[in-house]
C-alpha cells in the first residue's frame, strides 16, 4: 500500500478501492508568462491518487514515485471540479498576485478543461523532478486514454 506522508488511505470509504484523503492543505504557485498564479485546497480532498491509465504503466509512470504525489494530488482536485462542477474551481482556491502590490486575488469566471489540468500537471511534474522524458509519456496517456478512465470510472 502507498504511504504518502499527507494522505490516509480512504479505501473504507469507497468499498475498497484505492483511494486517499489528504490531510493537510496544499498550495502550488506557477508562473505564466509574467502573471504568478496559485491552486490552493483545505485537506479533506478524496482523490484516486495516480489512477495512471494502464498504458502509461509500462513506461515506468507510478505512484510509488514520491516525484509524483503533488503533481497527482493537484490534477486530481483540478479534474475533480472539471467533472463534477464545469471546470469552475471553488471560490478562492484559484489566484493571481497582481504585479505591483503582489497581493493575491480570486480569478472568477474561469472553467478548467482536461487539457490545460493535464499540463499542469507535466509542468508540475518536472518541477518535482520527475524525468521530463516520463512527464510527457505520462501527459500523452492522459490526453489519449483519460476520457475512458473517466467514462469507466461512472
Amino acid at each position: 500500500m502507498l504511504q504518502h506522508p499527507q494522505l490516509k488511505n480512504a479505501s473504507f470509504a469507497r468499498g475498497g478501492t484505492d483511494e486517499y484523503l489528504t490531510y493537510y492543505p496544499t498550495e502550488y504557485q506557477w508562473t505564466k508568462g509574467d502573471a504568478r498564479f496559485r491552486i490552493i485546497f483545505d485537506a479533506g480532498l478524496n482523490l484516486d491518487f495516480m489512477s495512471s491509465p494502464a498504458a502509461a504503466r509500462p513506461l515506468g509512470f507510478a505512484k510509488e514515485d514520491p516525484r509524483t504525489w503533488e503533481a497527482s494530488k493537484l490534477h486530481d482536485f483540478i479534474c475533480y471540479y472539471i467533472t463534477h462542477h464545469g471546470g469552475e474551481l471553488p471560490q478562492g482556491s484559484y489566484q493571481f498576485q497582481h504585479p505591483v502590490t503582489k497581493e493575491w486575488h480570486n480569478c472568477h469566471s474561469t472553467r478548467w478543461t482536461f487539457k490545460e489540468a493535464d499540463a499542469l500537471f507535466k509542468k508540475k511534474l518536472i518541477e518535482d523532478g520527475y524525468p521530463p522524458n516520463k512527464a510527457h509519456v505520462a501527459y500523452l496517456s492522459l490526453r489519449m486514454f483519460g476520457w475512458l478512465y473517466r467514462l469507466l470510472k461512472k
